[in-house]
């Protein structure tokens, strides 16, 4: 059981902490990072009204490669985001074979089970990375980040969301499936 000294000391710690994470939003390197951040998620914004899959994807597969290069500092989120890197390029290569119906086709006849399928069409690889990538970014949003940063996932989440269902409509021409 803990004493109340070692709890006192604790209380003195946090508060130091939020005073030393106070002046560091005040400074002028944090507010251009905030400024940047806002920038990103303005872009990423516009990235997903846009509604070209490829686009999305690219700007995922982008957002990701920085953050493997620039923040990644241990080895389970290396692993974490070079699954990300996997799930991504398994979505490009559903658009591939989505874009064509023939091998398309192929496709849907090894997802014929019921829990295999969504509304109808293949829950394939690419669907199954849309699906984790977006888990990934609801996790991270869960972790202490600023406002600017949450926004940023917040765009990239809706982008994933706009791009699943893009990929579900190819998908649905790719079967001739009218929905």
């Amino acid at each position: 059981m803990a004493t109340k000294n070692n709890i006192d000391v604790l209380k003195a710690a946090l508060g130091r902490e939020a005073i030393a994470v106070m002046a560091r939003l005040a400074t002028p390197e944090q507010q251009r990072e905030a400024r940047a951040q806002t920038s990103l998620a303005t872009i990423t914004r516009s990235i997903g009204k846009q509604g070209n899959l490829l686009e999305i994807v690219a700007a995922e597969n982008a957002f990701v490669l920085n953050e493997k290069e620039r923040h990644a500092n241990s080895s389970g989120m290396k692993a974490s985001l070079e699954e990300a890197l996997k799930d991504l390029s398994r979505i490009d290569r559903g658009i591939g074979y989505v874009t064509d119906p023939v091998k398309y086709r192929i496709v849907d006849s090894v997802h014929d089970k019921p829990e295999h399928r969504i509304s109808g069409v293949p829950k394939d690889e690419a669907r199954q990375g849309f699906t984790s990538q977006h888990a990934r970014l609801q996790n991270l949003g869960k972790s202490r980040l600023s406002a600017e940063e949450k926004g940023v996932l917040s765009m990239r989440e809706a982008n994933l969301k706009i791009g699943g269902k893009l990929y579900g409509e190819m998908q649905r021409k790719a079967l001739r499936i009218v929905p």
